[in-house]
Order: C-alpha cells, then structure tokens, then sequence
C-alpha cells in the first residue's frame, strides 16, 4: 500500500540508512538532505554536524546562513540568534570579570608606579598654573628644592601616621624647607589625602579658604608638588603635599657699620643768673572765667577696636586749639573753629589714655582721660592640642568632633569643611577649650574624598579673625569598593596593566565590528521580512559591549 502522509513514515525515525547520526525521517522531512548520504552537498562537513549548528545540509555555502537572512534560516541569520547573542553576552562579562579579579588581587598600591606618581604631581603643577593664569597671576615654576622638602613631607605623615602641617615631634614647614637649603623669604603648604585623581585634589583646595589663599598668593614664584602612595590607618591610599616658596635673594649676613649716635650740642654760660622782682601797690583783681574743658564727642572711652587709626571728634568751645596727647605725649595740635575739631590718631598696641588740652590765650584746660584698647592679634590657637577627628557610628554615619585650644580672648569658633560650618563652644569647665560635633550621612558625596585639613576661624572681642588650618587625628576615608578600586587602578594607566586592558578592549571592538556588521546585513538584505526581536537583541550586545569597554 502507497505511503501517502508525513504519519505513515514514522517507521523511519528510528533508521539511520547512512550512519551520521541523523534519522532517515528527519533527513527527509526536517533537513531535506539525503539519508544515504553522510554528507549532502559534499562540501567536507557532515549533515550531522550542520544540523547541530543551525545549518542547511543541503547548502554549500553554508557560511551564508550564518551572516545572511535567507529562506534556510528563517531570515534570521543564525550568528544574531538569541541563544548566540547570549553566548556572546555571556563571554564578554566573563573577560571583564577575569579583568577586574586579577586588579582586586592586588593592593591598590601596588599599581601605583612612581612614574605615575610623578606625572600625577606635575598634573597638579598644571592645574595651579591655570588657576592663576586665569586671574592673571604669574606661573610658578617647578622648583626641584621644593619637590624635595614635599616628598619628605609627606614620607614622613605617612611612616609617622599623621595629617597635618606640624608632627607630633615639631617638624613643620620651616624644617622641611632648610633641611633640603631651601632659603626663603615666604613660603605655604597645601595637603590632600584619599584621593582618585588631581582635578578633585585641586577643586577640594579651591573650595578651602586656607588653600586658596595658598594657590594664588601672588608672592609666591616657585612650586613643588610630591605625591606618595602606602597605607593610612589602614587604608590602601595616596598622599600629596605642595609647597609653594619664594627664594631669599639677600645674603643671610650682611656687613652693617655701626652709625654713631647724634651729638647733642649743649650751650653752657658762665655768666651769672639775674633775678628780677617787682612789687605792686594794692594790684586790681580782675575775675577770669576759667576756660571750658574740651571732651571728645564721639564714644571712645573704654573702647576695645583692632583698628590702629581712630578719628575723634572734638567740642572745645572758646578755645583757638587743642592739644591731643596719648600715654602723656603730644601726638597732634588741632586749630579749634567754631569750637569744634576733628582728627585721626595712630593707637599703640594695648591701653591708649587719650588727654586733651585747650589753649585760649594765656588759659587752658583739660580733658578727662579717655581708655582705648588696641588689639591687633588674632586669637591664638595651640597646634598641638587642636584636633578635628572621625569616626563611624554603627548605622554607618561618620561624627565629626572636634577639640581646640585658643588664647582666652576668644569670643566665637567655628570650623569650616567642605561647605560645611561646624560651631564650637566654651567648655564649662576650661575657659581655653572649644568643642563641637556633627553628624555626616556617609551619603553625602565626596566628603571624604579627598580629605584636606579643615579651616579653623576664631574671633577675639576686638574683632581680630584667626583663620588657619586645623590638623586630623583620626580620618575616615572612603572605602573603595571593589569597583571603585577597579576604576581606580584603570585609571592609573599602569604599564604592567595596560596589555591587559587592551586586550580586552579589542575583544569587545572586534565583537562589535561583527554585530553591526551582522545586524546591518540583517535589516537591509531582506528589509521586508525583520524578527524585531533579533534586532533588538543585537542591539543590547552592542551597548553591553560599548559599557564593557568604559568600564
């Protein structure tokens, strides 16, 4: 009986006429090859083995169906199949992977080159250079004294452990800078620790008063800059110090003649003192009414000003002038019109007892005596006991305290860091200690990255401001997750790294290269018959791989 239906063949699926693995039935009816032939179209690669790989066992150029939409592949080529694309997903992230564990392997330092190091710091060099060219400041130039004393600078923080422009032993900047012979006439310092690349250590030193005011000192002519990489309490990191410096040009010991003092001339005589009396018979008294007593109108008595020039007002009625004395000398003599005058007088450092006399004729008189106080020093604070310090709480929030010791007549403090204003107050029980806290959410970006030393303002009751840097005992720095060292050390651009890195960006190029040109194939050979899908899958590997080589 003639076989008429696909359903009276089911005999064949269990025959293999030719041995390749396949059945005869689907040889017939699926693949459309010859069952008693191994190889079809005799093109050296079994039916078998095309029919694993999607192929048609019947066509010779099979290489067609892998880039090009036909008939045989349902016009989805197979190199752009879902299962292919995944493939090809999946091994892609896999050499990343392979990338990113073999840079974790290793300390961040350990990437950290002096070569890269070095260039790091000239970078930083650059950037100052532009900030003060762009107030139209001279260029410093790169002084290899200086670059000296920097790295021994910040050599010794990170050996000794501490972040701060004096060490616990007193070695500050004046001893960095004559242990290398560096003569100077004026000289700064800027330190930056925690850090990923020079723009955030400049832009962090911008936003700081103290820094700032380093970065374009106008008396400054020459830069060093030293970066150093090693461990701080515990963390993998870099270290930067700069210093800035303008070179003594007079010899330090100078032959200075002694001037003789300015002989007096003293007129003596030998002739002898002449006395003249003379008497009045019953002399006619005439009332004199005693001259009015000159006062100085505007408030100044028991003044407290960090101002040196003072202007006073004077009201001296009757009288044609006014003689104005401070501590008992004669500082001025004022002519008195319409009973008024007007002048400014230079104070002396401490108590100023202001007296003024009115002269009319042969009367005078005097003044009450005014008290003024000059105070021009800022508030002093002690280095050594000042501090500003993290910690982190158990629901990861970084508490920032903070403890300085200043001269006691200071009225206010507060210290600034990076946009934030933390108040201090007096401690109840020592008048010289100032305290304060604050709690920062670890989210607050950049906080930490970089850490340079906080600024520390304080004001004395004469209105005298201290602005200066105040030093970390105890720092929190970012803790770098695994991506972030990852992007860290690929932003290094390490010589031992960088075959690695190059390697699998054109891993990544080439897949690329290949998808587009797939997938351009796809769309523009059979325009009409497109699998959304397949495009879209194409084109989620060709962002994948596009993040995979920023990445």
């Amino acid at each position: 009986m003639p076989r008429k239906k696909i359903g009276d063949f089911e005999d064949l699926k269990g025959r293999d006429t030719d041995s390749d693995g396949l059945s005869d039935y689907d040889e017939i009816f699926v693949y459309h090859s010859d069952p008693l032939n191994t190889d079809s179209d005799r093109d050296g690669i079994s039916d078998y083995q095309k029919a694993r790989l999607d192929l048609d066992p019947t066509y010779y150029f099979f290489m067609k169906d892998f880039f090009i939409p036909n008939k045989n592949n349902n016009f989805k080529p197979h190199v752009l199949k879902t299962k292919r694309l995944l493939f090809y997903s999946l091994s892609a992230v896999l050499v990343k992977i392979l990338v990113v564990a073999f840079v974790l392997v290793f300390p961040v330092t350990a990437w950290l080159t002096p070569d890269f190091l070095k260039a790091e710091s000239k970078q930083i060099v650059v950037l100052t250079n532009n900030l003060r060219q762009s107030l139209d400041l001279q260029d410093l130039k790169e002084n290899e004294i200086l670059q000296a004393a920097a790295f021994a600078k910040a050599e010794d923080m990170v050996i000794n452990q501490y972040f701060a422009h004096v060490s616990a032993d007193k070695k500050g900047l004046k001893y960095w800078l004559s242990s290398k012979g560096y003569n100077y006439q004026v000289a700064g310092e800027n330190l930056a620790i925690g850090f990923s690349a020079p723009e955030e250590v400049v832009d962090a030193w911008v936003k700081s008063p103290t820094h700032y005011a380093n970065l374009v000192d106008p008396d400054y002519n020459e830069i060093g800059v030293a970066m150093i990489a090693g461990q701080y309490q515990g963390f993998d990191t870099k270290l930067v110090a700069q210093m800035f410096g303008f070179q003594n040009t007079v010899p330090e010991k100078e032959n200075i003649q002694a001037v003789e003092p300015e002989k007096l001339a003293v007129a003596t005589s030998t002739e002898p003192a002449v006395l003249a009396i003379k008497s009045v018979q019953n002399p006619v008294v005439v009332e004199v009414k005693p001259l009015a007593k000159p006062e100085i109108t505007n408030d100044i008595d028991n003044l407290l000003t960090n101002e040196e020039k003072l202007e006073i007002k004077i009201l001296a009625p009757e009288s044609k002038q006014v003689f104005v004395t401070i501590n008992g000398q004669k500082q001025t003599v004022l002519n008195v019109q319409d009973g008024q005058a007007m002048t400014q007088i230079n104070l002396q450092a401490g108590t100023n007892k202001i007296m003024l006399t009115a002269i009319c004729d042969q009367q005078s008189s005097t003044s009450q005596e005014y008290i003024v106080n000059y105070d021009n020093q800022a508030p002093i604070m002690d280095e050594v006991k000042s501090f500003i310090s993290a910690i982190r709480s158990k629901d990861d929030q970084a508490i920032i305290k903070i403890e300085a010791v200043l001269s006691s007549d200071t009225t206010s403090v507060f210290v600034r860091y990076r946009g934030f204003d933390i108040a201090l107050k007096q401690d109840g029980q020592n008048a010289l200690l100032w305290t304060g806290n604050r709690i920062i959410e670890t989210a607050e970006d950049n906080f930490f990255d970089p850490v340079i030393l906080a600024t520390l303002v304080a004001t004395d009751s004469a209105g005298n401001v201290l602005t200066q840097d105040l030093a970390w005992q105890k720092i929190l720095l970012d803790n770098q997750g695994a991506i972030n060292q990852y992007l860290f050390v690929k932003n290094t651009d390490s010589n031992y790294l960088k075959p690695l890195f190059n390697f699998s960006a054109w891993y990544y190029k080439i897949l690329i290269i290949l998808a587009v040109f797939a997938l351009l194939l796809n769309i523009f050979i059979e325009i009409k018959k497109q699998h959304l899908k397949t495009i879209a899958s194409t084109m989620g590997l060709i962002a994948l791989l596009f993040l995979l080589i920023i990445f």
